[in-house]
């Protein structure tokens, strides 16, 4: 869970204080709060327990509804998949709410995002392995595998030594005005950052799912879930 920092400004005019940067900044300082990124978690948690059963429901339906699905046995463990998916937006979505913080977070938390992705990529390729034939080890489905596997161990390890190299820690500082004008600058970004996030996410969610009642009802190869 992120939690936001508490500055104090020293210095300033009244000018600036009713600026746009200072306005956005107080616009973030309301709404992005330790309580409400924590109540943001727990919507995601949710959203991905949830999605995760249904996947697990859909992908049972399938394989036992010969009239829904005609195509070969789907693995079980494309299910695990769709709650990367939720956690992965949660973590874009911390990593544009630090912004404002130290660049050393803001690094780390990109680390953390490329690895959750290699890691999503993996447990993808991993349910697109054909398990009733014979595996081979130079098939083009284990090799995609094999470089999902090595990225996600080497990316872990990035991670894990960043964080020993740059520990965090939330300094409650005072801030003179050039300072200050520049955390704001970044909040103000963040703000921004944040809005196109949820709307972005929302349109792509909602032209996947277009996406896929079509392919149900003609039984036609759904679409990637890589697409949003």
């Amino acid at each position: 869970m992120c939690e936001t920092g508490t500055t104090r400004y020293t210095g300033g005019n009244v000018s600036y204080a009713h600026s746009a940067p200072r306005s956005a900044a107080r616009l973030f300082d309301r709404f992005i709060t330790a309580a409400n990124i924590r109540a943001v978690e727990v919507v995601i948690i949710r959203l991905a327990v949830v999605s995760f059963i249904l996947h697990l429901m859909l992908l049972y339906l399938f394989n036992h509804s010969p009239s829904l699905y005609q195509g070969p046995t789907l693995n079980y463990l494309k299910a695990i998949y769709t709650p990367f998916s939720f956690i992965l937006f949660y973590e874009v979505f911390l990593l544009v709410v630090i912004l404002p913080e130290s660049m050393s977070e803001f690094i780390g938390k990109q680390f953390e995002i490329i690895t959750l992705i290699t890691l999503r990529s993996f447990f993808h390729d991993i349910g697109s392995v054909p398990m009733q034939s014979p595996i081979h080890l130079w098939d083009p489905s284990i090799v995609s595998l094999g470089y999902d596997l090595m990225a996600t161990v080497a990316m872990c390890a990035l991670m894990v030594l960043f964080h020993k190299l740059h520990p965090r820690h939330r300094a409650h500082h005072e801030m003179q005005e050039p300072l200050k004008k520049f955390v704001d600058l970044k909040k103000t970004v963040a703000v921004g950052l944040v809005l196109i996030l949820m709307v972005t996410s929302v349109r792509s969610f909602a032209h996947w799912i277009l996406s896929v009642v079509p392919a149900f009802m003609n039984n036609t190869e759904f679409p990637d879930p890589n697409a949003f």
